[in-house]
């Protein structure tokens, strides 16, 4: 028996002398790792928080929850319409659209707690606030017989337009190096999603599509989550555009629709708003970006426009 340990200790010992060896011959080859790590055949699981609009209450409100669905919290509950919420890179602050005063939506910002509210524009009927990467800027647009796209300071100075005059902007979204931002519009010549410089200039197009809604730029730059709409349902579902090789792959096939894309901070999922078969009630999901581990997050039956903590 003393013997068989004896050899055991001698045979792991040599695997380690071994595997230094090797080690050793290739330490001036980079070492390359393929994500998202995988066990047992799953992504690594999801988390953090979210927050999201919910009229659950009666009125549009910005609500925050973990990622399971618990620790609900109602942000802004108020008589006004609070909507698409944005979080800071940081996790400190969210942005969101709000009529609160005056009677014109407008950009606000408050603490990720609901605190300090402050109002940040007063230009009227503005929209889809998003944070730049770095934190310093949020870009959003107005309606003036037209869209136009902003970009000012995260407290509201410095205000750029940075676009020309779009027809039927939908939600903004930065790249992940901060230099563009992304829209779709269903009534522009081509159709499709096209992107702004950072700084201001014309926009161009990324890719064709004939009817498109919100879009999301991934985490490491690579892919552009966007809506479509698909027939014979004439109903929205999520796409994943490949900007590395200009292709286009679908994630979900239902015959319901599919809102407000967004990514989970470190890649590999996708959250959303979907409705039910009645067209009226919805909640927000995730998926990965397979389209596989679909997973219901929240309850109201009134959820859209989540957003994931960084």
């Amino acid at each position: 028996m003393k013997n068989k340990y004896m050899v055991a200790c001698l045979i792991a010992g040599l695997a380690l002398l071994l595997m230094a060896v090797f080690i050793q011959g290739r330490a001036g080859e980079p070492l390359v790792v393929q994500l998202p790590m995988v066990f047992k055949g799953s992504l690594l699981p999801p988390g953090g928080q979210i927050v999201f609009t919910s009229n659950r209450d009666g009125d549009p409100d910005i609500f925050r929850m973990d990622y399971d669905g618990s620790n609900l919290v109602n942000l802004t509950d108020n008589t006004f319409a609070d909507s698409l919420p944005d979080w800071s890179p940081d996790g400190t602050k969210i942005a969101f659209k709000s009529n609160m005063q005056d009677d014109t939506a407008e950009i606000y910002v408050m603490d990720s707690d609901g605190a300090n509210i402050t109002r940040l524009t007063t230009i009227g009927k503005c929209s889809s606030p998003h944070w730049s990467p770095d934190g310093q800027y949020i870009a959003f647009y107005c309606h003036d017989l037209g869209d136009v796209i902003y970009v000012m300071e995260a407290d509201g100075g410095d205000l750029t337009q940075v676009s020309e005059l779009q027809t039927d902007v939908q939600e903004l979204n930065w790249s992940p190096d901060g230099q563009q931002i992304a829209f779709s519009t269903q009534f522009a010549s081509p159709a499709g999603v096209y992107a702004v410089p950072a700084e201001g200039g014309e926009a161009t197009l990324i890719f064709e599509s004939e009817h498109t809604g919100t879009v999301a730029w991934s985490p490491d730059g690579r892919w552009l989550a966007v809506e479509i709409m698909v027939t014979p349902s004439y109903t929205f579902d999520i796409f994943l555009y490949d900007l590395d090789h200009e292709t286009l792959g679908r994630v979900t096939t239902t015959t319901v629709n599919h809102f407000h894309v967004d990514w989970y901070p470190l890649g590999t999922y996708i959250i959303f708003q979907g409705f039910l078969a009645d067209g009226m009630t919805s909640y927000i999901y995730s998926i990965a970006m397979d389209g596989n581990q679909l997973q219901q997050l929240s309850d109201g039956g009134s959820d859209y426009a989540p957003d994931w903590t960084p």
